[in-house]
This record gives structure tokens, C-alpha cells and sequence, in this order.
């Protein structure tokens, strides 16, 4: 199934955009985000929610996560950059673990795919699983 990229806000938009030109990224601002946007794509995609590490992050992930789950997607995943950096073996600096400054850092190795390394760094999303 094709992959969907959901990022929050603009500036994290901009920068997986300019880094991985060839993935096609969704940067939508906090609140914005409705059914009726989810709505607006076919079933059957699979989506990578990468937001914040953060309590804002969480909230919009488990908000865009239960709108997808009406369109009956193929998969929806949870991409945290803390979770990646551990697998990784890569310590973070700065403010809150962003995908924003850990991809403007060149925090990772920008030669992988970064679908293959989500994979160290995400888990399937459902509403118990733990996203921490």
C-alpha cells in the first residue's frame, strides 16, 4: 500500500519535504486536522504520524489516528524520533525529541530510506499500545 507521511505543522513539513522529496508528506497545523480531511483520501494507505515528542504531539497523533481508523487503513504507525535515536544509538540534543531539528541536525544518517528507519523508531498505532 502506498505511504503517507502526516507531520505537525508547517516547518516540519518544509523539512521532510526538502530531505525526502520523493515521500509524499502531510504538515498540518495543530487543530486542523478533521474526518473530514481523512476523509478526503482512499482507504487501504498506510500512514507514518511523526509528530512531536511531546504532549501536543501525542494529542494530534491520537487525533489523526482515530479519524484514519474510520477509513479503514492498511496500517497506521506511530514514528517517534526518541524511539529511532535509541535504536540507533544516537543521543539527542537540544529541546523536546522534534523530527524538525533531528533532520535539520542531520541527527541521522540521511543516505537510508526513511521508511527503513522508522522502522527502528515506530510501532504499529492502537489505542493501548504505549507511545512513550
Amino acid at each position: 500500500a502506498p505511504v503517507v507521511f502526516v507531520v505537525e505543522g508547517e516547518p516540519d513539513w518544509l523539512t521532510f519535504a526538502a530531505t525526502f522529496p520523493t515521500l509524499p508528506v502531510l504538515g498540518v497545523g495543530v487543530g486542523a486536522w478533521g474526518a473530514a480531511f481523512a476523509a478526503a483520501f482512499p482507504p487501504d494507505l498506510r500512514w507514518w504520524i511523526a509528530t512531536d515528542d511531546n504532549a501536543a504531539g501525542d494529542g494530534f497523533a491520537a487525533g489523526v489516528a482515530a479519524t484514519l481508523a474510520l477509513q479503514r487503513p492498511a496500517e497506521v504507525w506511530r514514528a517517534r524520533v526518541r524511539r529511532l535515536a535509541e535504536a540507533r544509538g544516537v543521543e539527542l540534543e537540544g529541546k523536546c525529541p522534534d523530527w524538525n531539528d533531528a533532520l535539520q541536525a542531520r541527527t541521522f544518517r540521511l543516505d537510508l530510506s526513511l521508511v527503513d528507519a522508522l522502522n527502528d523508531g515506530a510501532v504499529p498505532y492502537t489505542e493501548d499500545a504505549d507511545h512513550d
